[in-house]
């Protein structure tokens, strides 16, 4: 009854396509637009479970085209798709002008955070699918080397109890290493980009990514980056040039890694350039309006 009544909403609007924003949102609203005639287009965002049961298969079916935000994506989803039912489309990220040298310190001010000392920093909610123990392991190294390093974590850690409970483990292996002092967690936070102004370098260590947005907002602002090479993480970066990549859960290099990039400060400052550029260059706004619009016309001229 409900799908028949969501038909008839698309009906009235006269939808000639319906665009699911997630495959789970498809599998709840896919019959609704099979009723109402729609073509149906559905973006898949994450990498998916390759044991999607039965189910969540089913509802999938009708889907006349599959955008998918990386090839990795694209690569590990769970049905077999012919070539004209399934494409790439790279998200798009807004490269700012602005000069945030005033916001770095405003930051660092507000932080408690000293002007001299190398802030690294993590855009992401301290949730399981992020590494931070693999970040923890290697903070220690770096602080036996640069006692003064200041880690800086920007996302939501209280917001639901998987969260909160996350964030207590990840707090009593920071104790146990004896580092919870060099970590700054901000919690929630709705100035992303000024605090991200306020890193010498941006990190995304992680266990799976489709395609993680922090990193381009990070490169928007020429930061240099380190990231966890999986999922659509190297489609993003190429390591030496973009960016650097470090392989999962290993902290030796990723604590490597980022005491290089102290070491070098001009390099890192060319890495986050040659960040920038990509950034400027493969995702902008008007790249992607194009290619949506172009996936909407295929779909209608099926």
């Amino acid at each position: 009854m409900e799908s028949l009544a969501v038909a008839r909403l698309i009906q009235h609007a006269g939808a000639d396509i319906v665009h699911f924003s997630d495959k789970y949102v498809a599998y709840n609203g896919s019959l609704a637009a099979l009723l109402a005639h729609s073509r149906i287009i559905c973006h898949v965002r994450g990498l998916s479970d390759p044991h999607l049961t039965l189910r969540y298969r089913l509802p999938l079916l009708p889907v006349h085209s599959f955008i998918f935000v990386s090839e990795e994506v694209m690569r590990t989803f769970p049905l077999s798709l012919p070539r004209t039912k399934g494409r790439v489309i790279y998200d798009p990220i807004e490269v700012s002008a602005a000069d945030m040298n005033e916001s770095n310190a405003s930051v660092r001010c507000e932080l408690g955070i000293p002007p001299a000392c190398a802030l690294v920093g993590m855009v992401s909610r301290v949730a399981p699918q992020k590494d931070f123990f693999t970040l923890a392991s290697a903070a220690a190294v770096i602080l036996s080397k640069y006692p003064d390093t200041r880690f800086l974590v920007v996302g939501e850690n209280s917001g639901d109890d998987s969260h909160r409970h996350h964030y207590e483990e990840v707090a009593h292996r920071l104790n146990e290493l004896g580092i919870r002092s060099s970590f700054i967690f901000t919690g929630y936070r709705s100035d992303v980009p000024r605090l991200i102004s306020a890193m010498d370098i941006s990190l995304l260590c992680t266990h799976r990514e489709g395609f993680p947005l922090s990193i381009l907002e990070s490169m928007a602002m020429r930061k240099p980056v380190i990231a966890t090479a999986v999922g659509g993480v190297p489609e993003i970066i190429r390591h030496g040039v973009t960016g650097y990549l470090h392989q999962h859960e290993n902290s030796e290099e990723l604590a490597e890694a980022i005491i290089h990039l102290i070491e070098n400060p001009e390099e890192a400052k060319q890495i986050g350039e040659t960040g920038y550029e990509h950034v400027r260059q493969n995702h902008p706004r008007q790249k992607f309006v194009d290619e949506i619009s172009r996936a909407y016309s295929d779909v209608m001229r099926r």
